[in-house]
């Protein structure tokens, strides 16, 4: 499985105004949240705005995608 690179990592941002990143979807639900200490998260939702995926820098903590 191919390792996760955050969004700064892949956009090689180093400068701490750079921070913090936030990426929403169409649906206005926040999908992406990095700080500038290194800390992120990505999450997935549904048709109907549930929330079916969570991952973070430490690892997946939810995953209710269908299989």
């Amino acid at each position: 499985m191919k390792e996760f690179k955050s969004i700064s990592e892949f956009l090689g941002l180093e400068n701490k105004s750079d921070f913090p990143i936030k990426i929403k979807d169409k649906n206005d639900n926040q999908i992406y949240y990095e700080n500038s200490a290194g800390f992120w998260w990505k999450k997935e939702f549904d048709d109907k705005g549930n929330l079916i995926y969570c991952e973070n820098n430490v690892g997946i903590e939810e995953d209710k995608r269908p299989k």
